[in-house]
């Protein structure tokens, strides 16, 4: 059977496509220091109270639990490469 070239070529761009497309650069639950600002995808600033990791077999995704101010005691859990940071407590930036 002959090689074929396009076949090829498109999978070993494959790992070029994985960090054109983010798969590489995914944030991880540790990007997200607790106390940090964060934007969720429909456009809410919260607060990130903590950290929860997969909940069972079925469900095998970290989350991160977010927090609002209005309304008060509003929070949502949010895989972590769905939110955007904004700001993280000082003792995250100190590079000390």
């Amino acid at each position: 059977m002959p090689i074929n070239l396009r076949h090829l070529a498109a999978h070993s761009s494959i790992a070029a496509n994985e960090e054109y497309l983010g798969v590489n650069a995914r944030l991880d639950m540790e990007d997200f220091p607790i106390g940090s600002w964060v934007k969720t995808p429909s456009g809410r600033i919260g607060t990130v109270l903590k950290h929860r990791g997969a909940q069972s077999r079925h469900d095998l995704f970290q989350r991160v639990i977010v927090g609002f101010f209005e309304p008060i005691g509003d929070s949502v859990a949010l895989q972590p490469h769905l939110l955007t940071i904004i700001d993280k407590p000082e003792a995250a930036n100190d590079p000390s």
